[in-house]
């Protein structure tokens, strides 16, 4: 590997001398793409992208779609993904009214752009990702920390399920999960609350245990208390769908999220009784299937340790 690198970092300095810059550029990248550390390839890519820029910038004789590669390549460079994936879009723009599809599209392979396309893609679909999870993170901070418990949950409950390890989430889905359940208790009474969360644990029991009627039952009293139990309006379903021996793809995607959320929490145990109750309601779940294979070993595992 080491002497065919070296022979490609050669062949690419002599595209580069001959102003084959786009060739000699690609030779590099796909040296870096195997071994980022190769630190020829990075001398001759920091040239590369000095040759670039000087080619940018003193007007020289470029071609539209020529031009746009060269600034896509410049910023890929420069790991300015979202530049680079801006400016090849161009080259596509001005290639499709230039001729045909089909012509566009061979222009677009001689300036080597595909390959790099698809990964300036991925990495500004990353990063608009981890804004919007940052940004999701941030709100339900927000939310916590002027004291609203409840729409704090449902923030962080939303950002569990998108991302169950997110940094921290564990922590302040604990911690909003508690003040939301003191601000429920305060709205119904204690008394109410306490017999709300009896039944609801009941209810639940009867399921693990297959006993659908009882569940159903025990779920019916819990929602005639507090009409506003998501949980145990899901549970219900479930024990209705149990009865009717019918397959529900969609209360078996609900269970999968409430999993992650529990998962999220810390709850394994909790989060192993929905991903059950989601394989249970839909054999083909494969998500739910990996991830209850998953938090079964980190149980397994963490009971080992103890």
């Amino acid at each position: 590997k080491e002497e065919r690198w070296q022979a490609t970092c050669e062949e690419a300095r002599m595209e580069r001398e001959l102003g084959h810059l786009l060739v000699a550029n690609d030779m590099i990248l796909k040296i870096l793409s195997e071994e980022p550390s190769n630190a020829e390839a990075q001398r001759e890519l920091s040239e590369l992208q000095s040759r670039l820029r000087r080619a940018l910038d003193n007007g020289a004789e470029l071609s539209m779609p020529e031009r746009y590669a060269y600034e896509g390549f410049y910023a890929y460079g420069q790991a300015d993904y979202a530049g680079a994936a801006t400016a090849w879009q161009k080259v596509h723009a001005v290639l499709e009214q230039a001729g045909t599809r089909e012509q566009a599209v061979e222009q677009v392979q001689a300036l080597r752009l595909p390959t790099y396309e698809k990964i300036a893609q991925a990495h500004v679909e990353d990063e608009q990702r981890t804004t919007a999870l940052r940004a999701l993170f941030q709100r339900g901070l927000t939310l916590y920390q002027a004291g609203r418990a409840t729409p704090a949950l449902a923030t962080f409950r939303q950002l569990a399920i998108q991302a169950p390890e997110y940094p921290q989430l564990g922590f302040y889905l604990v911690q909003t999960e508690a003040a939301a359940e003191k601000e429920r208790a305060k709205r119904l009474g204690e008394r109410k609350h306490h017999e709300i969360e009896r039944r609801f644990q009941n209810g639940v029991a009867f399921l693990e245990k297959q006993h659908y009627p009882q569940a159903e039952r025990e779920f019916e009293q819990v929602l005639k208390l507090d009409p506003t139990y998501a949980q145990a309006t899901s549970y219900l379903e479930l024990a209705r769908s149990e009865l009717k021996r019918s397959h529900d793809p969609k209360a078996a995607q609900a269970h999968y999220e409430a999993g992650l959320i529990d998962y999220a929490s810390g709850k394994l145990e909790d989060a192993v009784r929905e991903w059950r109750l989601a394989s249970r309601l839909d054999p083909d779940h494969e998500k739910a299937v990996i991830a209850l294979n998953k938090v079964q070993k980190e149980l397994a595992f963490n009971n080992e340790a103890r």
